[in-house]
């Protein structure tokens, strides 16, 4: 998933993002895992995670994945 993607903010503590409520949520395989806290885009906030499984589909991954999610 080279694009951002809708997800779910339900599924997510606002506290991970730094907010106090998340009104809306986006996701996206991270290739260069950098210094996320530079990306400031149009009030969103973001954090990156290490998954085994697919956040959308939730099926298991051939290999551990760094997605990157940002919110709002």
């Amino acid at each position: 998933m080279k694009y951002w993607q809708p997800i779910d903010p339900e599924k997510f503590d606002p506290r991970l993002f730094n907010l106090p409520s998340i009104q809306a949520c986006k996701i996206r395989e991270n290739a260069k895992l950098g210094d996320i806290e530079e990306l400031h885009n149009n009030g969103w906030s973001f954090f990156a995670d290490l998954q085994n499984k697919c956040p959308l589909s939730g099926i298991q991954l051939s290999e551990p994945t760094w997605y990157l999610f940002a919110a709002k």
